[in-house]
């Protein structure tokens, strides 16, 4: 019999969100997109092709950041559980990533030894990936702070396509920079993204702060939360996890695929540019097709939720990025690539505002904080596989029939087609 989750000293009003913390909490993750979006865009082609670091040492600052989440998610998020102003933590990531932007800008622009430039930009790139992760955890819980069950879907679904919104027209922004057209140091190139993309981030980021501030609060702990209590609670909540069955399930399925397509998507442009031949202006194009199908995708996912059920959302969007995949690891042209990566978008909408919105529904609300903290960890478990899948794949002896990034591809569908497997087993979600 499964015990009850414990009860939680901190309670959402259940009153209507106001209009400011709903568009704070929207501009929230399209000022994020700015930055994560041109980093992930120019970043990693800078610090593998321009500054010859290999792929291996990029992939594994990706995984060390991941494994620091690991460790500390669960905690912050029972101390969000706790906490009565909800936006506090979100502070603290946001600095973060602010300054892994301006250190990484620093140290393209003024310092001249190879090794002291990319080991300071990798160490500032972890320290953006671990606040960016982190931070999800708590901007994630705030979804009940802006929604209803009613809206919630549309909600949430309107938050992602304004974060994909922000970084299609940063790209367009931003891009005069890459190209030198506008140029803050020498020489031009993907290292002159980071700067404007930071200090764009940086102004937004606050402006949506404060508009959060302005949403309905929760009620004050009534004890200070002690150390070792902190660690019982954690332990009494990992215990309940397999116990609830459907959650259990669902956190099975999204390990594998959040861990496949986080892959894909930081290594996309190394992708273009080894498979396809693509040159930096056709990824750009490529990634703001891409960013602007995840917009529709996100949108009508939500439209469907709400007809049908989480569970058919999941299976479409799932079965989309598994087709999606096996025809790319067929194609030679890089035109029908470049289309099959846009298209990639539709289905990457989908999937991610389903699983936020069906993994709200199943979190019980007094442990929220602290199972979208096991959310985040259990998933950078995952995330220790996918890249180093990829790593083995791209190292493998070089063939002349069989390009290594494809086989790169084709493990990641393989883990797309595990998650299937959990997600078969769970009833349909609830109709909102």
């Amino acid at each position: 019999m499964t015990e009850p989750p414990p009860k939680s000293q901190l309670q959402e009003v259940d009153s209507a969100p106001t209009r400011q913390a709903r568009w704070g909490w929207y501009l929230f993750d399209f000022a994020l997109a700015i930055i994560i979006n041109n980093g992930g865009l120019y970043f990693p082609e800078w610090i593998i092709k321009e500054n010859g670091v290999s792929d291996i040492w990029f992939n594994f600052t990706i995984v060390a950041s991941s494994a620091l989440v690991l460790v500390t998610a669960p905690f912050f998020g029972l101390l969000f559980d706790r906490k009565a102003e909800r936006s506090y933590y979100l502070y603290i990531t946001s600095s973060m990533i602010f300054g892994g932007g301006i250190a990484i800008s620093l140290a393209g622009y003024l310092i001249q030894s190879w090794a002291w430039r990319v080991t300071l930009s990798l160490i500032a790139f972890g320290i953006i990936m671990y606040a960016f992760q982190l931070g999800l955890v708590f901007y994630n819980v705030l979804l009940g702070r802006v929604s209803l069950p009613s809206d919630r879907a549309a909600v949430s679904g309107n938050g992602l396509a304004w974060g994909w919104i922000g970084g299609i027209l940063s790209i367009f922004l931003i891009y005069p920079f890459v190209e030198g057209k506008i140029l803050l140091f020498q020489p031009a190139g993907r290292i002159q993204a980071i700067l404007p993309a930071t200090l764009a981030y940086g102004i937004l980021t606050v402006i949506s702060l404060w508009l959060l501030s302005k949403g309905r609060q929760t009620n004050q702990p009534t004890t200070p939360l002690k150390g070792h209590e902190a660690f019982q609670s954690i332990f009494q909540t990992a215990k309940q996890i397999p116990l609830i069955r459907p959650l259990f399930l669902f956190i099975i399925s999204y390990i594998c695929f959040s861990d496949a397509i986080l892959t894909i998507q930081n290594n996309s442009t190394i992708y273009m540019g080894s498979v396809f031949n693509l040159n930096v202006n056709s990824q750009a194009a490529i990634y703001v097709v891409f960013l602007s199908l995840s917009a529709v995708g996100a949108l009508l996912s939500a439209w469907i939720i709400k007809r049908l059920e989480h569970k058919s959302a999941m299976f479409i969007s799932l079965y989309t990025w598994l087709a999606l995949i096996l025809i790319t690891l067929c194609v030679r042209s890089p035109f029908s690539g470049g289309v099959l990566l846009s298209l990639m978008g539709f289905a990457n909408g989908m999937l991610w505002n389903t699983s936020r919105v069906w993994f709200y529904a199943l979190a019980p609300a007094a442990i929220r904080g602290q199972l979208f903290g096991f959310y985040a960890s259990l998933e950078r478990v995952a995330t220790f596989i996918g890249p180093l899948l990829w790593t083995v794949s791209v190292a493998l002896p070089a063939t002349k029939s069989l390009n290594n990034y494809k086989i790169a591809l084709a493990a990641m569908g393989v883990l797309v087609f595990i998650s299937l497997i959990p997600l078969n087993k769970m009833n349909p979600g609830v109709r909102r």
